[in-house]
This record gives structure tokens, C-alpha cells and sequence, in this order.
């Protein structure tokens, strides 16, 4: 609606658009924006915790604070680049030629040299730096703060006891998973694995691959724990690419390998203790679950991968580019590929002297702040009512640098946190009843609507199975632009 009734040409329009304009990827941080569209509010927004809620609205008002400060004080030279991009750029702002550079997934010196070393827009640089800052404040969290916790839960299932008493119920009535189901899913993963190594070109060593899957396991009990605590996890893959980017220099596909196998690792690890434990609650038995676990990931992937191969063949021109518009974008899997391709030039981006040679020094300056946290909650355990103790920095510094990293269509942050507020406190603590009978059904029934009808949009308007069929262009679609009316920069 700003941008409806305040006009503005030249600089003033960057700066309109990049305050209030969110409809597109990458537009700018959608202040005051308000959108009604279900798919993108979802169940998942009203259904976490108020502390978390708390968190995250913080967290973003601090993340676009900083991304402004960055921006308008040409920090990194951000002011020669777009205000938000998660492409790599060359110096003077335009798309870095990624694959003359590494030909065959292998870096080419020469071409190096020729097109120059590319550019992150400094609002990417500093996300990058946040989501490095989350991974350390994670493992620092978890062990400063959950360690006693962690030491007398292992205790007490070694010797059998526990808490919870759905678990204990399950343990008592149904038969568990036996060891070896999982080994043979493990063994027989593995090997798959290993044979895309051994047999595709991949520009990845079978030494590479083990160390990624041990990389993974390693991380993979930090992120079940936070997730477990809050109902949302941290983004660990920014570790994953750092790592590979020290063992694989000058390999982003060995990289994007890498850091694929090294986290899903986290994430499987992560969604299975979640159904797990969501079939503790429906009373389903271990083994139906697993089961039903193995069932779905295999027909999921082959239904993902006929449908992925649908939506970029189809939108191939909108999704290499790297805003898209308002149907499809590219932006957040183009940030893998950025994150691949800089960590592999890490010697000329991120050592010691380097433009961006903050970006990986984030993981000690989070797990430092986790530390100043742990010794200022030792001396003010409460300030009036509230505990120090439930800060959450992994939570905080993730979300603070959450926009260019996860959110780039921005439009829908602020609807997020109106419903989630008004669902877990207003509903929660003034209408109780309703919260326990209806929210969840109602927020569930909802998400099942929005996606039934964007299903049926994707593959009969928006082109997810061929040529897209626009809508007709009226006052409130503004179809020769953005979609919010903000002006597009020049």
C-alpha cells in the first residue's frame, strides 16, 4: 500500500522498493506488508511455542536493521552490488560467470584470473556470517546450558527409567525397532552412495564421502535437541560447505555432494525422531512407524524428482534467474550453488584478508556469545518475571540473519507473527478452549486447503507442467511489474 500512493523516480525509488517491497524474491524487506495468503502463514507458524515466537520477531526487526546499516554504509562494497541477491556477482554488479570458471566442476585458474574473483552482495555476506554464528551459538547451547540435562537423560535410559510417559508407555506395550533394521538401511544407503561416488563424476574422493557422513552424525544430535525443544531447528549446512570447502578446494559440485550427504544425515535424523516421537503420541508401534518412514521416503522420491523435472523444465529461464517472480523462484537452491561456489574459492574469499574472511570467523563469535550468555544468566538468573535462562542465542542470531539466507520474498513476515501471536498468546491465555479444540484443526484443515489449490494452480495456470497461463492484468495485480506496485530499480 506504500508503494500504491508514495511515487518516486531515480534513488528514492531503490530505496522505496527496497524498504517496502516483498511481493518478488529478493525485492526488498516488505515492511508493513500484510498478505492473506495461507500457503505461505501455514500451521507450522501458529503452532510454535510464544518464547520461540519471541525469538523470531526480534530477530528478523535486528536482521533488517543490520541489513539497511550494511547496505547504506557500503559495507563490502554492497552499494556496487543489488541490495539483496544470493547469486554470486562479479565486480561491477552483474551475474558471475559460474561455469567458465569451473569447467567440468573444477576450477579453471586461468578463467579465474580472466573474470576476476566474484562478489557477494553484502546483505548474502552477512547472512552467511549469521548462519555461521548460529551453528557455534547451537553447539555451545547445547552444551553449557543442556549438558547436565543430557547426562542424567542417557543415565536414566541405560537403566531403564523415564520421564515421559508416553515413551514409557510405548516401551512398556509395544516391541521396539529392532538394531539391525536400521543397520540395513544404513549398509545399503551407504552403498548406494558409494556407487554414485565410485561411478559418477562428481569430483569427489570416496575419503570425502565418509567424512561427510561422519560430519553429519557429529552434528546430527545438536540439531534433534534444539528442535526437540522448540519445534524448529538450526541451518547446519553452511558447516557442512565450510568443511567441504577446506577438503575440496576448487570443487563446488564435490561441495554441494558433500554438503548434501553430510546433511541429510541431520535432517533424516531430524525428521525421524519427529515421527517418532508424533507416534508416540498417536499410540502407533515402532516398527508400523518405521515401516511407513521407509514406505514414504521412497515413493517421495520418486514423486519429488517427476515433479522437479516438470517444474524446471518448464520454468528452466525463471528459476536459473535468480529473483524468478511471484510463482517460481530459484532463490533459496541459487543460494546453495552460491554457498558452493564461494566455499570453493574459500583461499580467495574467506582466509584471513579476504573481503569476507569474517564469514567463517561466525562460529567462535557464536558459540563466544552463547558463552557471555551462560556467565550473565550465572549472576541475573530473572529480570522481574522473566528467566534469562530461556534466551535462546542459536534461535536469536539465526533468525537475525534469517532474511537473505531463507526468506527473500518477504511480503509474508509480518502475517506470520500476527498469527502466530494471536494464536499461542491471545488464544492460549484468554481463550483457552478455543486454542486446545480448534487451532490446530482449523490451522491443519487450512494448510490442506491452500496446498490442494496450489496444486491445482501450479499444474493448471502456473506452469509447473508446461506453458503458464497468466491471469488477466487488472489494478490489483500490476502484472508489467511488481506485484506490490513498488518501483523496479533501474
Amino acid at each position: 500500500m506504500v508503494c500504491r500512493f508514495w511515487k518516486a523516480t531515480g534513488e528514492k525509488a531503490a530505496v522505496l522498493t527496497n524498504l517496502f517491497g516483498g511481493a518478488t524474491n529478493n525485492e526488498g524487506l516488505g515492511l508493513f506488508t500484510v498478505s492473506f495468503d495461507w500457503q505461505y502463514i501455514t500451521s507450522f507458524n501458529t503452532s510454535l511455542p510464544l518464547i520461540l515466537q519471541g525469538h523470531v520477531a526480534i530477530g528478523v526487526f535486528v536482521c533488517m536493521i543490520v541489513m539497511l546499516i550494511i547496505y547504506y554504509t557500503d559495507t563490502w562494497g554492497s552499494k556496487s552490488q543489488p541490495f539483496m541477491s544470493t547469486q554470486l556477482r562479479s565486480q561491477d554488479g552483474k551475474k558471475y560467470p559460474i561455469s567458465k570458471v569451473f569447467v567440468g566442476g573444477v576450477l579453471d585458474e586461468e578463467a579465474l584470473q580472466k573474470y576476476g574473483i566474484p562478489r557477494l552482495t553484502g546483505t548474502f555476506a552477512y547472512a552467511m556470517f549469521m548462519a555461521n554464528a548460529a551453528i557455534g551459538a547451537l553447539i555451545a547451547h547445547t552444551i553449557l546450558f543442556w549438558g547436565g540435562d543430557i547426562k542424567r537423560t542417557y543415565k536414566s535410559a541405560r537403566e531403564g527409567r523415564y520421564d515421559d510417559r508416553h515413551h514409557q508407555h510405548m516401551a512398556k506395550n509395544y516391541k521396539e525397532v529392532p538394531w539391525w533394521w536400521y543397520m540395513t538401511v544404513l549398509v545399503f544407503s551407504f552403498v548406494l552412495g558409494l556407487i554414485v561416488v565410485i561411478k559418477e563424476n562428481i569430483t569427489m574422493p570416496v575419503w570425502a564421502y565418509v567424512v561427510a557422513l561422519i560430519s553429519g552424525i557429529i552434528v546430527a544430535p545438536f540439531s534433534a535437541l534444539i528442535y526437540s525443544r522448540f519445534g524448529n531447528g538450526i541451518a547446519t549446512n553452511n558447516l557442512s560447505k565450510m568443511i567441504a570447502g577446506l577438503a575440496l578446494p576448487g570443487r563446488p559440485v564435490g561441495n554441494m555432494y558433500f554438503a548434501a550427504w553430510s546433511h541429510n544425515v541431520i535432517t533424516n535424523t531430524v525428521n525421524l525422531c519427529n515421527d517418532l516421537k508424533m507416534g508416540e503420541y498417536l499410540k502407533i508401534p515402532p516398527r508400523v512407524m518405521f515401516v511407513t518412514q521407509i514406505y514414504g521416503t521412497i515413493l517421495g522420491g520418486f514423486l519429488n524428482y517427476a515433479v522437479m523435472i516438470s517444474i524446471v523444465s518448464g520454468n528452466a529461464e525463471l528459476l536459473t534467474n535468480g529473483n524468478g517472480n511471484a510463482s517460481w523462484s530459484g532463490a533459496t537452491i541459487q543460494s546453495y550453488n552460491t554457498n558452493a561456489s564461494s566455499w570453493a574459492l574459500a583461499k580467495y574469499l574467506y582466509k584471513t584478508g579476504t573481503t569476507y574472511s569474517a564469514v567463517p570467523i561466525g562460529v567462535a563469535v557464536g558459540a563466544g556469545l552463547v558463552v557471555v550468555h551462560r556467565i550473565f544468566v550465572q549472576f541475573v538468573p530473572k529480570i522481574r518475571k522473566f528467566s534469562t535462562y530461556d534466551i535462546n542465542m542459536p534461535q536469536f542470531i539465526a533468525y537475525a540473519g534469517y532474511i537473505p539466507y531463507n526468506q527473500s520474498q518477504t511480503c509474508v513476515i509480518l502475517s506470520q507473527l500476527i498469527a502466530g501471536f494471536f494464536t499461542q498468546f491471545y488464544l492460549r491465555n484468554y481463550r483457552p478452549r478455543i486454542f486446545k479444540d480448534y487451532s490446530y484443526l482449523l490451522t491443519g484443515a487450512m494448510d490442506g486447503a491452500s496446498l490442494l489449490a496450489l496444486f491445482i494452480l501450479s499444474f493448471a495456470v502456473f506452469g509447473a507442467a508446461g506453458s503458464s497461463k497468466p491471469f488477466p492484468s487488472w489494478w490489483g495485480n500490476n502484472s508489467n511489474g511488481n506485484y506490490d506496485l513498488c518501483p523496479v530499480p533501474e
